[in-house]
């Protein structure tokens, strides 16, 4: 953080001298610049926790710097951005960012964890204590790198919530029919002009 806030502090003297000492002209603009150099961290870290696994991949970043990747439990190699386990048990990666981007908006930093058929993206600035990513499906959970809870207790945290994804919300609504969705709709009156016998005008 001390490197940002050096960051800052250059861009704010250099606006300075320009101006010949005086005052901001756009307070507004400055404020998001000085913003935008806020979320821009210098290391950020998370990690990923497999479950019966055995993954083997390799990890890429848009709109950042892969700093390292390490395993911290479970057996296996690593060489530069690609991991390899052994063991198919508790299997969990490590991952160091550099120069990522955490705001909102486009250019956030996007981490991409390919692992054969179970290979899945996810943005930096999604990942909270509170919020882990969780894939049941390819047995997986991308947390903080300070969150020491398991695998399993990531889990049985999440399941407890009782929380719905979009597709279970929609099977559990009632079914659609004429009858509930006639309530909704407008009652629209159509005239019909209907031509007569030995009428010249076609219909």
């Amino acid at each position: 953080m001390r490197r940002t806030h050096l960051i800052v502090l250059v861009f704010a003297l250099i606006h300075l001298i320009m101006a010949g000492g005086k005052c901001f002209a756009d307070k507004s603009a400055m404020e998001k610049e000085i913003a935008s150099y806020q979320n821009v961290q210098d290391t950020q870290r998370v990690t990923i926790k497999w479950l019966n696994e055995k993954p083997r991949g390799y990890v890429e970043v848009l709109n950042g710097e892969l700093e390292s990747i390490a395993l911290r439990q479970g057996k296996g190699k690593v060489i530069d951005n690609q991991y390899s386990f052994r063991s198919a048990g508790s299997d969990i990666l490590d991952i160091s960012l550099k120069n990522a981007w955490i705001g909102y908006g486009s250019g956030t930093t996007v981490v991409s964890i390919y692992n054969r058929s179970h290979s899945f993206s996810f943005l930096l600035r999604d990942i909270t204590y509170e919020y882990p990513i969780y894939i049941p499906e390819y047995n997986v959970v991308v947390c903080r790198f300070d969150d020491n809870r398991s695998y399993q207790e990531i889990e049985e945290d999440i399941k407890s919530r009782q929380l719905q994804t979009k597709l279970e919300k929609i099977e559990n609504e009632p079914e659609e029919s004429f009858e509930s969705a006639a309530v909704h709709t407008r009652n629209q009156v159509c005239p019909i002009w209907l031509g007569i016998s030995r009428d010249i005008r076609l219909f």
